[in-house]
């Protein structure tokens, strides 16, 4: 009897996001281009999850009257039984949306999207937001392990700044990638175990 795919087929993935001229042309006013779905985690149990980010700019046009910066950001959804929570909220201002984590790129005049020496940028642990609005100190703790039964990841572009008068294209490379921290599997129990993703014949 065969099974199915490998749980993990679905806790990762890689898209590309491109900016259009309508949120270019007035970031102040424009709605954010379309999220794009990464990573979708359903499973039978609640884990606690070690992460991956990944963005990079892949091309796209050269600023040419002014630098632009770019400003990509990734929502989280994590949900346990019949519960689950967003970090995602509306913006006090601008009509933009704050992410549970962002990559912000900047483009200088004459150069061409990927080519910067930071183009490359990932991260495996960020600061969550600030915990006390009254502290005199605004604390900003890490955090490096998701736990969740049901987590979705998606990215979208946040904000895109130029200067007067251009109007690039320019394409990102999002990647979200997740792996339990201690993964017991029910097959270990079977006196002749078989497992879904035939981890056993990897090298």
């Amino acid at each position: 009897m065969g099974f199915p795919l490998a749980p993990w087929h679905m806790w990762g993935g890689t898209r590309v996001l491109v900016t259009n001229a309508a949120m270019i042309t007035n970031p102040a006013d424009a709605l954010p281009a379309p999220p794009v779905q990464l990573a979708k985690i359903s499973y039978a149990r609640p884990e606690t999850w070690s992460f991956f980010f990944g963005a990079r700019l892949i091309g796209g046009d050269t600023p040419t009257t002014g630098a632009s910066v770019l400003t990509v950001g990734f929502d989280v959804i994590v949900g346990i039984g019949r519960s689950s929570y967003s970090t995602q909220q509306p913006a006090a201002l601008g009509g933009f949306v704050t992410a549970f984590h962002q990559f912000v790129f900047s483009v200088p005049i004459g150069s061409p999207p990927g080519t910067q020496p930071s183009n490359a940028k990932y991260v495996t642990q960020i600061l969550a937001p600030i915990v006390d609005d009254t502290a005199a100190a605004a604390a900003r703790l890490p955090i490096q392990w998701l736990p969740g039964q049901d987590i979705q990841v998606s990215a979208r572009i946040l904000d895109y700044l130029v200067g007067a008068a251009s109007s690039p294209v320019t394409r990102v490379q999002c990647s979200a990638y997740f792996a339990p921290r201690t993964h017991v599997r029910p097959e270990w129990m079977a006196e002749v175990p078989s497992f879904r993703g035939e981890e056993q014949t990897g090298s």
